[in-house]
């Protein structure tokens, strides 16, 4: 990879001399008028090691660097073909990574060939000249800066810029609404506004920029929806919106961007289903739709995107309560340590396990976490989701802040199997990823929501700002009340904050370590059954998603037929489907994701049904059972299952029709007649109408599945309709049997 990059660089080195000739040996000369325009520049911007005793189209080297890097560049660019070769102009300035102080200077307008500024990354302030707008830009990158003001300023001229390709000014302070004048730049490749403080609408001028290839607009202020003209793009490789408020709105019209490579709409309040179209994308990517109303399902039909490498999908499970408290050292090993200054000593446990994007791990100890994203323009092969300190940390409890758990979207902990009632949390945060001197590099900032039982509790929470620097410690207490025996702790990076300092692809959550702690005395110990760990929610960001089963694409997670991903309105197809998922893991006594070693991950649904389907029942049954059953009542359940679970939805059976199946089985059963029932429990002879209440009764005098609705009646914990009447007849029927 490093070999790679040394030959691009080389490569772009002579490109460059071969595009702009310079004057070597060819005796051409740059005005003097420019010169001089190079020196106030150089003063205005506080570049200092320009060397004037050079021609400034010389080969020297403070003028044209050959070691540029990811970070740093330095090159001032001619075209000295003016006048039969005799006379040369400045095209280009490149200044970036240097850490210059000043401000944007407005003698720039004194290069009148200049078609490309880039400052990115430096410690500029200031706002853009009025003078710039006479110049014939064609491209100006002034991204990581501290730039402020309207933007619209630069439009003054705009005759001159029609020209003009790209636009990146990402992670500044610049303000004020998108000026009507940008509709004018037809000539637009390349606009990136993303982490700024614009006001009103995403403007539908934007189908102008026929030729754009690139558009980045995350979290800049500006308001939704999407606009319909977005269509009109059809050059479009990489488009990311995210994070903008406004109406609910439809899916966009994209079916046209056929050479779209990252797709990015995140948070933007879309509704409806993912068109189809969507899965035939052959340059597709990086694909992230999460965060929004989405409903639907991903047809049997569906053909993966060949490259696709990221879709967004999270899990979580609920288990009975058996905890009021834990702590957890967030990517790194377990510690011991006196919190506070206590005597009491508390062990927060390890957390190391490397993450990725689209992860969900649970925890042998009763907690879990779920991470979504990944970072992009890092440059990396493989993302790193675990930040590691190497100097020296002088806080309290240090041992809790050597390590972090990082996310460049959203990370999400779970406490599983705790007793209801109030909780206090307190979340350990210290940002080790910055730099704390006067450089560019210190200019980091990271910024996040946190989000605690799907409320919003803090909004662009800044670790630095709150612990009054790097490398220094901050503890935040938050009250949580739990009422479905599981808490959720969400971190979600909103759009805002840098991306690319001190490197690209640093930016998102950031938490060290997380103590939770009930305000009220337990109850005593309670029995947990075996193989009891059986709900299926997704819980990531306030209940998102109900999503059963998990893609993988390309070493991400990967589902070859349909899913069923719903939004948190409940339908009641999905309700029946959740149901036939729960019947699934009680029958086999496995979790959503099967995993069998020498074989990759697969969805419970994609292992047991087509064994259910080609009549192997007996391999998918719970060997916990120990065969104490009727193969036939369990393979009456299984076909419940496999038809609740239908990929279609209108394949699907109302809960109704589920209860009348069972009745009409149970009715013509004939086994029951001879096997003993509890008093009042069997299958008696209840006239034309049986009741839920007497089907159930009936299944739970069987062995296997008084076995099964008994772990059923222990686990269930949804919140849907059907599920939670099942619930209150178990509990009516079974409370003292059980």
């Amino acid at each position: 990879m490093l070999m790679q990059r040394r030959r691009d660089v080389v490569f772009l080195f002579l490109l460059t001399l071969t595009c702009f000739p310079t004057t070597f040996g060819s005796g051409a000369t740059l005005p003097p008028e420019e010169i001089d325009a190079l020196k106030q520049i150089g003063q205005t911007l506080g570049k200092d090691d320009w060397n004037f005793s050079a021609d400034p189209c010389s080969e020297e080297r403070s003028w044209l660097d050959p070691s540029t890097t990811i970070v740093y560049e330095n090159n001032v660019t001619c075209n000295c073909t003016y006048q039969d070769n005799t006379v040369c102009h400045v095209v280009s300035i490149v200044l970036r990574g240097q850490d210059l102080q000043g401000v944007l200077p407005p003698e720039l307008a004194k290069l009148p060939y200049l078609q490309q500024i880039d400052l990115n990354r430096n410690y500029l302030n200031g706002t853009i000249p009025l003078e710039w707008g006479s110049i014939p830009l064609k491209k100006m990158s002034l991204e990581d800066n501290k730039f402020s003001g309207e933007f619209a300023v630069l439009l003054q001229g705009i005759e001159k810029l029609v020209s003009i390709k790209r636009i990146v000014i990402s992670s500044n302070g610049f303000s004020g609404q998108l000026p009507t004048k940008l509709a004018n730049l037809t000539s637009l490749k390349d606009f990136r506004i993303t982490d700024n403080n614009f006001t009103g609408r995403i403007p539908g001028f934007i189908k102008n920029w026929t030729e754009l290839a690139r558009l980045e607009i995350q979290g800049t202020g500006l308001q939704g929806p999407i606009p319909s003209e977005i269509s009109s793009l059809v050059n479009l490789t990489n488009l990311r919106i995210s994070d903008i408020n406004g109406i609910a709105t439809p899916f966009p019209k994209l079916d046209n961007m056929k050479s779209i490579r990252t797709l990015i709409l995140r948070n933007c309040k879309l509704t409806g289903s993912i068109p189809d179209y969507i899965w035939t994308m052959e340059n597709l990517k990086t694909l992230d739709l999460s965060f929004n109303k989405l409903e639907g399902y991903l047809p049997p039909t569906l053909s993966k995107p060949k490259e696709a490498v990221f879709i967004d999908l999270s899990y979580n499970d609920f288990t009975p309560a058996i905890l009021s408290k834990f702590y957890i050292n967030c990517g790194g090993e377990e510690v011991t340590v006196h919190v506070n200054g206590t005597h009491r000593a508390t062990t927060f446990t390890e957390d190391k396990d490397p993450g990725g994007a689209s992860r969900y791990i649970p925890s042998r100890d009763r907690w879990a976490f779920s991470s979504t994203g990944n970072f992009l323009d890092n440059d990396q092969d493989q993302d790193l989701y675990i930040g590691k300190n190497i100097s020296r940390l002088t806080m309290p409890d240090s041992q809790l802040y050597t390590t972090a758990r990082l996310s460049p979207l959203s990370l999400t902990y779970y406490g599983l199997c705790l007793w209801n009632g109030n909780y206090t949390v307190k979340l350990h945060f210290a940002d080790i990823m910055f730099s704390n001197n006067n450089s560019y590099r210190s200019l980091g900032k990271r910024i996040f929501d946190i989000y605690i039982q799907g409320k919003l509790v803090w909004k662009d929470f800044n670790i630095v700002a709150e612990a009054g620097g790097t490398h220094k410690a901050v503890v935040r207490n938050f009250t949580a009340n739990v009422t479905t025996n599981t808490l959720e702790i969400c971190f979600y990076w909103a759009g805002k904050g840098t991306q690319s300092l001190p490197k690209r692809g640093t930016y998102g959550p950031l938490i060290s370590a997380i103590s939770v702690e009930s305000d009220f005395t337990p109850p005593g110990d309670k029995k947990i059954y075996a193989g009891a760990v059986i709900g299926i929610v997704a819980s990531v960001f306030c209940v998102i998603f109900l999503i059963i089963g998990i893609l993988w694409w390309k070493g991400c997670f990967r589902k070859k037929s349909s899913l069923y991903c719903n939004s948190n309105n409940l339908t009641e197809k999905s309700d029946v489907y959740s149901f036939g998922v729960v019947l699934l893991q009680l029958i086999t006594g496995k979790k959503a994701i099967v995993r069998i070693s020498g074989s990759a991950p697969r969805s419970l649904i994609d292992w047991a049904i087509p064994m259910v389907v080609g009549g192997d029942i007996m391999d998918v049954i719970d060997p916990k059972l120990e065969g104490n059953y009727d193969i036939k009542s369990i393979q009456k359940v299984a076909e419940i299952a496999r038809a609740c679970t239908s990929p279609k939805s209108i394949d699907r059976p109302h809960m109704r029709d589920v209860v009348v199946e069972l009745k009409e089985y149970i009715g013509n059963e004939k086994a029951f007649e001879s096997e003993s029932a509890p008093e009042n429990g069997g299958c008696v002879d209840s006239g034309p109408v049986l009741t839920t209440s007497e089907i159930l009764s009936c299944l739970s005098a069987r062995p296997a599945l008084h076995k099964i609705f008994h772990l059923y009646l222990m686990c269930l914990e949804t919140e849907s309709s059907s599920q939670r009447h099942l619930r209150e007849v178990l509990n009516e029927k079974h409370s003292q049997k059980f």
